[in-house]
């Protein structure tokens, strides 16, 4: 699920439980990568989860939390 990026006013105004999910996404020799994404204009809490899967097989979890004010 990407956010409608035609009118990004529209789609961040929306109240939804997936804010964006990407399956291909490539780290670089460090294990970092970005994405950019718009963010929901309603104040909260956002939990944000990122999984996946090592070259090797190994399945990979990062937890944070950030406030929309």
């Amino acid at each position: 699920y990407k956010a409608n990026t035609e009118n990004p006013y529209q789609a961040s105004n929306q109240r939804i439980n997936t804010i964006y999910w990407e399956p291909n996404i490539t780290t670089n020799e460090k294990g970092e990568a970005s994405v950019n994404f718009y963010n929901s204009t309603q104040a909260g809490n956002i939990r944000l989860v990122v999984e996946g899967v090592t070259a090797n097989g190994n399945v990979v979890t990062a937890l944070t939390n950030y406030k929309v004010k």
